[in-house]
């Protein structure tokens, strides 16, 4: 027995859809007015008409709709929407679009008295003029009547359609990005049966696509196997691990060896799938073909073991060191030579054996090449197991990683001691001849020059020229012994650099007014120079641009131009001198200052000379902090310099 209201007042809600629900003319629906509604429709009209969330009534066997002002938005109010028409109207004639889709659920609610659940349905509705596709979460409640039996549904619901499709479009982001990576993707559901597998995948492991989803990740076909052939568990199948572990697992290497297919090595990371209440629902992995990288491997490993076992037999002294400059290997080489054990070689402890004389220098060597990844060559002294120093010739190359960055030195050393020896003693032959030689050297220029004072007086021209030119020949002569005697000096390190302050202007001056009899045959042009105060050994550095200028005289053409000019370039003095010769091939440049170096060919057979020149002359620009170098062009002759630092002037 139905509960009677006397007026529309009994619809308490207030809000845009309680005013239209009020005015609205009930009688002409199967609810009959409001006056006669049962009071548990007033009492879930009155909840719908309130909620600010969407909801929607359906009552009796005809589906009569009733909805609020939150349902309402969803409706829209474009004048082709559902919206006023569907309030008071029947279910299946408001819905004809999702009905057969939706009256089972309805029945199903009005029969067995049961809620139905649906989370992101997609239902397309007419709504603003066109069939949407919406999705919704939604739940269909009964509404029972004084017996207990629904009488209705209310429907509470919510629009995901923005939210339901930013999510299909991240999946399908995801989708595509898996589509195009590198690496093969897979994912499987708890079991290890794979729903989804990336375009990669099937290239790496070269299976059809089609037949994928039918596999899982430890299908027997795969024969997957560890590295060093035993077969693989499933247990043991990285996916598997993930899952049973809930962790990750990376890095995890495995072959798989199918009968006529070649070897595949994978590396694999797989991590497990666990949904909101913590349940493992399955696992992704990522994988790649590693195979090359591993054959490369052995390969590498193969020759280093070749290496190693040529190394540890070889009576060469050879070492690794990584980037900080660490020695982290030595072969047995190394301890017969120095008497110690390999391991108290390693790291710089070898260092503490180089002759005290040469550590410091060949330490900065070793390092500055550290520091710019370049190869170095140097000789230096170590000590030996019998107590004496040996000397070492060490060759020293960069080494880098697959990836290019630097990785440290392999480098090796000879024993030269014997060809150390060797140059001493020629350097001591050296010396003696030329202190030998000297003595009556000097006493024939002294006669000679009493001749020359006697022709002088007897007024003989025919004399005073042989004499002239004899002198000449002995001041050559004489240049050439004290050019062996410096070399044979320098190389025993008892050359001497006596620095002292002097102005650059006053040395070229002199060097001007000083002029060999050779400069006669060109025209030898000094510029002008500017006040350059300088802290160097005066009579080498002039020794250095008198030679310069006699090599520019040699190999220049006579009655051309030789210019020498001193010039301030930043924090040095630049002397250059320039001549109009032959010029110098590049392949000679590089060469030119090694000791006695001469470069060939039939222009140079007529020219005298020994290649020590320019030998000592780099060593005493060495020898003051400056460089010296060469500017030449075939044919069109060479301008050699030097630099040396400028000084402040002495107070």
């Amino acid at each position: 027995m139905h509960q009677n209201y006397q007026d529309i007042n009994s619809i308490y809600a207030d809000g845009e859809m309680a005013d239209i629900t009020r005015a609205f003319d009930w009688s002409a629906t199967p609810v009959g007015p409001i006056a006669e509604w049962p009071l548990e429709l007033i009492t879930v009209v009155n909840l719908v008409l309130d909620s600010s969330f969407p909801m929607f009534i359906w009552w009796g066997k005809e589906m009569t709709q009733f909805y609020n002002d939150a349902y309402l938005k969803i409706l829209g109010t474009d004048e082709n929407s559902k919206h006023p028409k569907a309030l008071g109207q029947r279910g299946e004639d408001c819905w004809p679009e999702i009905w057969d889709n939706i009256s089972p659920l309805i029945r199903g609610v009005m029969e067995n008295g049961k809620a139905v659940y649906r989370e992101n349905q997609l239902i397309p509705i007419y709504r603003n003029g066109i069939l949407d596709n919406v999705y919704w979460t939604f739940s269909y409640n009964p509404i029972r009547g004084q017996q207990g039996t629904p009488q209705g549904v209310l429907v509470v619901c919510s629009e995901t359609t923005q939210s339901t499709r930013q999510l299909q479009q991240k999946e399908a982001e995801l989708n595509r990005v898996m589509d195009h990576m590198a690496e093969g993707v897979g994912i499987t559901d708890k079991t290890g049966h794979i729903t989804y597998s990336n375009p990669m995948s099937h290239q790496i492991l070269n299976t059809d696509p089609s037949l994928f989803s039918e596999r899982s990740s430890n299908s027997s076909e795969w024969y997957n196997t560890h590295l060093d052939g035993r077969p693989m568990l499933d247990s043991e199948h990285p996916t598997h691990v993930a899952m049973a572990t809930r962790k990750p697992v990376f890095g995890f290497e495995f072959a798989i060896e199918r009968p006529g297919s070649n070897k595949i090595i994978l590396v694999m990371n797989a991590a497990p799938i666990i949904d909101a209440l913590g349940n493992v629902t399955g696992s992704v992995a990522m994988f790649s073909d590693i195979t090359v990288m591993k054959n490369a491997e052995a390969v590498i490993a193969e020759s280093e073991e070749r290496f190693r076992m040529m190394a540890e037999n070889s009576g060469v002294f050879i070492g690794m060191g990584d980037k900080t400059g660490g020695v982290t290997y030595f072969n047995k080489a190394w301890s017969t030579l120095t008497g110690k054990p390999l391991e108290e070689l390693l790291g710089f402890g070898w260092a503490e054996l180089i002759h005290p004389d040469d550590k410091e220098e060949y330490l900065r060597l070793y390092r500055d090449s550290i520091e710019k990844m370049v190869a170095y060559t140097a000789e230096y002294r170590i000590l030996s197991s019998t107590g004496k120093y040996k000397w070492l010739l060490a060759f020293a190359t960069p080494r880098f990683k697959t990836d290019g960055s630097f990785d440290g030195f392999i480098g090796s050393n000879i024993d030269i001691t014997d060809r150390k020896n060797n140059e001493q003693r020629k350097n001591d032959f050296i010396s003696m001849v030329s202190h030998e030689l000297k003595t009556p050297l000097t006493s024939t220029i002294g006669f000679l020059q009493m001749a020359q004072r006697k022709a002088a007086v007897a007024g003989d021209p025919l004399a005073i020229s042989l004499l002239d030119r004899s002198h000449r020949q002995l001041e050559k002569m004489t240049t050439l012994i004290n050019g062996f005697l410096n070399v044979s000096r320098l190389e025993a390190g008892k050359i001497y650099i006596d620095k002292k302050y002097f102005d650059m202007a006053v040395l070229m001056k002199e060097v001007e007014d000083n002029m060999f009899p050779d400069g006669a045959t060109h025209r030898v042009i000094f510029a002008p120079v500017e006040e350059t105060w300088v802290n160097v050994d005066k009579d080498k550095i002039e020794q250095v641009i008198n030679n310069l200028i006699s090599n520019a005289v040699k190999y220049s053409p006579p009655n051309t131009n030789i210019q020498v000019a001193c010039i301030t370039k930043g924090d040095f003095a630049y002397v250059s001198v320039k001549d109009e010769g032959i010029g110098i091939k590049p392949s000679d440049q590089e060469k030119l200052f090694e000791r006695f170096y001469r470069v060939e060919g039939h222009m140079m057979e007529s020219i005298s000379g020994f290649g020590i020149g320019l030998y000592l002359s780099k060593e005493i620009i060495d020898r003051h902090d400056g460089e010296i170098g060469v500017d030449s062009v075939v044919g069109k002759g060479s301008t050699f310099w030097f630099t040396i630092p400028i000084s402040l002037m002495p107070q």
